[in-house]
């Protein structure tokens, strides 16, 4: 049974979470994440396709440099912690509105969390999201297309684009004009668009759209996800999580119809059709790029060596990630100068909630529901030691250079290490003054 919505999405006005197709083109079906895309969908859209707003937002176009990002560009990041656009390319860049965020946010508190087992009938309480937050999507433009004021003005819409002139156009839109082209203006163009409305009255962020286009989706932070897993997501609360309140979908965007307004897959309506896949991202501490010593070292999954950041599970397949113990030496080294352990205290979490253990358990019995195919989720991986205490271990009895090298050695040596681990104390260990620090203090010898 779905969860009922107080107050409801009728009562919130432009800040309902209500959610629209997001193609014309019902037939579009969103492939599965490519590693070498880095989070990006490339998709081939047909002649004349339309692109409608997804959720109630605000649009802008800008063109892509990553030596000279704007401003709304210059956080985001693929996979890598790169910037994820190629330059030179008209970037369709559409932010959801900040209540519009947060309320679909809430809402993802109804999406089962990935390290536990399916569920087979759908929540009645909203509980604490375990998803990234979304906050933006972007439409990269292919290669080819012109950056000229008249193919600006074909692709946003005639009706759209003001003035008398092309300078005038591009201004109303948000751009400027450098020799032949356009260019990024001083103040981006914020375009408010929403779902819903019949015929010619839907709002599109652009028409007549046709060629290879990427398809990117961003949390608050800016960090890529998988669209097609915000797809499902959003797909799910539509038709079944927040479902059908008095026999109307409750999210269904203004004046359109459940059934031949929304594309349909397996007899329910979704934003836009997707290919199943789930997708694991793994990150540091901080959500940036993971490396050493866990991408090809001590990071495993079922086993085996992680090689790369992203990781895909498909069917009842589940995600089990540890780590690799140390070979132990052939000869036993001495009590002051232990084997060198590159990551002693190695921990695993699903964000952004999850706990930091030795292991994790992605969808140990496939998708969390049977309609929730496509998922994304991200975990960070982190050496506690060395996030703590920023040293490294080193050889102990190798010739020290600088104090970097006496710090290292001495984190490697039992006898001086600076010891890392979790208190034992369930009472508070903050003290409410000065006096109270310093007679702790002295009472320690």
């Amino acid at each position: 049974m779905a969860i009922t919505l107080n107050p409801t999405v009728s009562a919130l006005g432009i800040m309902a979470p209500v959610l629209g197709p997001w193609f014309s083109d019902n037939a579009i079906t969103l492939p599965v994440p490519d590693a070498s895309q880095k989070l990006a969908l490339p998709l081939t859209l047909s002649g004349g396709t339309k692109v409608y707003a997804p959720a109630t937002g605000l649009m802008s176009l800008y063109v892509s440099s990553a030596a000279s990002p704007p401003a709304a560009l210059n956080a985001l990041q693929d996979s890598d912690g790169n910037a994820p656009f190629p330059d030179n390319r008209l970037v369709a860049f559409f932010r959801l509105l900040p209540e519009v965020e947060l309320r679909l946010h809430a809402l993802m508190g109804l999406v089962p969390a990935a390290d536990a087992s399916p569920i087979t009938t759908l929540p009645t309480a909203i509980g604490i999201p375990s998803r990234p937050q979304v906050r933006s999507l972007a439409l990269v433009l292919p290669a080819g297309t012109g950056l000229t004021p008249s193919e600006v003005e074909t692709l946003v819409g005639a009706g759209v684009v003001q003035g008398s002139t092309d300078a005038e156009k591009m201004a109303s839109v948000g751009l400027a004009i450098s020799g032949s082209n356009v260019t990024n203006a001083t103040v981006p163009m914020t375009w408010l668009r929403r779902p819903g409305g019949s015929g010619s009255n839907r709002d599109t962020l652009f028409q007549n759209l046709s060629g290879a286009v990427d398809l990117w989706a961003f949390d608050r932070r800016g960090r890529a996800v998988d669209p097609g897993a915000v797809a499902c997501w959003w797909s799910w609360l539509l038709n079944s999580a927040v479902g059908a309140a008095s026999g109307t979908l409750q999210l269904l965007a203004p004046s359109l119809n459940a059934t031949t307004d929304y594309p349909q897959d397996g007899g329910q309506p979704v934003v836009v059709k997707f290919a199943a896949q789930r997708t694991l991202h793994l990150v540091d501490a901080h959500e940036g790029p993971l490396g050493d010593p866990f991408i090809s070292g001590r990071l495993q999954s079922g086993g085996s060596a992680v090689t790369a950041n992203l990781l895909t599970a498909s069917g009842a397949t589940a995600v089990a990630l540890s780590f690799q113990a140390l070979t132990a030496p052939a000869t036993t080294p001495p009590a002051d100068n232990p084997q060198l352990d590159n990551a002693p205290r190695a921990r695993v979490a699903v964000l952004p909630s999850g706990s930091y253990g030795t292991t994790v358990s992605l969808w140990p019995g496939g998708p969390v529901h049977a309609a929730l195919t496509r998922d994304f989720v991200r975990v960070g991986v982190v050496e506690e030691e060395r996030h703590l205490t920023g040293i490294v271990r080193r050889d102990s009895r190798q010739s020290v250079s600088s104090a970097s090298d006496r710090r290292q050695s001495a984190q490697n040596r039992p006898s001086t290490r600076i010891n890392v681990g979790r208190t034992a104390n369930t009472n508070g260990v903050l003290l409410a003054n000065g006096g109270l620090v310093a007679a702790a203090m002295l009472a320690l010898p």
